[in-house]
């Protein structure tokens, strides 16, 4: 048999208490669960109750909540001991409401899986443009936002004889903060603890405070240890913030003769979700020595 501790801890950001559950073997929490970047006062942390769960086997409640903000419903799966959701399981920051709130599923497994729930957008079409001036001999980077969560479905490019040869990455949610080291981490190592591994992804990059690893290899939702690309360079203590990003063009060098080029048309969709202000990077590495015109399209369903 195991044990989870119920704590109550309070957010000094968001200045109101937080619950957080802890299995036996995990220390006290030292952050905020609803963001990773808001300390606590740790002198208010409260232990409510102490339950014992079977090993092997995990009660899971499945739950059907309004989002405020976006105006939709979501699911997502809890443990049977946790409270009911009291903010959106896709952005944090945005609200529910609380009267909506409903349990639709229970499950008994010994497979603990975290999958994303499909997510529907209005199945409205929109078709944007967008362009930059890449500054001579640097990399100049350009951010896309949206202020409504989309599904894109292409991402086109358009090239002029002056870009063949400069090189061009595009990222999504560039270093973007998921969890926090649960160990210490021993230098020349290929794998971490985390407290919390449902928000990674493999091959992904993943990043242990600003130091890129490459991307991820393998992620164990057991035991909350992610295995990724290349070892580490030096040590790192617990409390060590991981960030994550996604590459969905690498670095590619812009070839002759191409007057356009497209992602999307080998599958449904480039990317296939992205929350309200989600956002894409695009860096352009002008190798020569004047500015250059850049352009592109996002073809997406809002």
């Amino acid at each position: 048999m195991s044990n989870i501790t119920y704590y109550k801890i309070f957010c000094n950001s968001e200045n109101k208490f937080v619950d957080v559950y802890r299995e036996e073997n995990e220390p006290q929490p030292a952050y905020c669960v609803n963001d990773l970047r808001h300390t606590i006062d740790q002198t208010k942390t409260q232990v409510i109750e102490t339950k014992e769960l079977d090993n092997g086997l995990v009660t899971l409640y499945n739950w059907r909540i309004y989002c405020n903000e976006d105006n939709r419903y979501e699911y997502t799966w809890l443990e049977y001991y946790e409270l009911p959701p009291d903010y959106c399981s896709k952005y944090h920051k945005h609200s529910v409401d609380k009267s909506n709130v409903q349990l639709v599923k229970k499950k008994i497994t010994n497979n603990f899986e975290i999958n994303e729930e499909p997510i529907s957008t209005q199945n409205k079409f929109r078709f944007d443009y967008f362009s930059f001036v890449p500054v001579a001999n640097v990399i100049t980077e350009y951010t896309v936002k949206f202020n409504y969560p989309i599904s894109p479905l292409k991402f086109k490019i358009n090239f002029k004889d002056s870009n063949v040869g400069d090189q061009l990455t595009a990222i999504i949610s560039p270093k973007t903060l998921i969890s926090k080291t649960s160990t210490s981490v021993a230098q020349n190592t290929n794998t971490i603890n985390v407290y919390d591994s449902t928000l990674f992804v493999i091959g992904y990059y993943i990043f242990i405070e600003n130091d890129n690893y490459g991307i991820i290899l393998d992620i164990d939702h057991t035991t909350k240890t992610i295995t990724f690309e290349n070892s580490t360079t030096k040590t790192y203590i617990i409390d060590t913030n991981i960030s994550m990003e996604g590459v969905f063009i690498n670095n590619i060098e812009i070839p002759k003769n191409m007057k356009t080029f497209t992602c999307g048309d080998a599958k449904i969709g480039v990317i296939t979700y992205l929350p309200t202000q989600t956002e894409l990077l695009i860096q352009y590495n002008n190798k020569e020595n004047y500015d250059k015109y850049f352009s592109f399209y996002i073809e997406y369903l809002y």
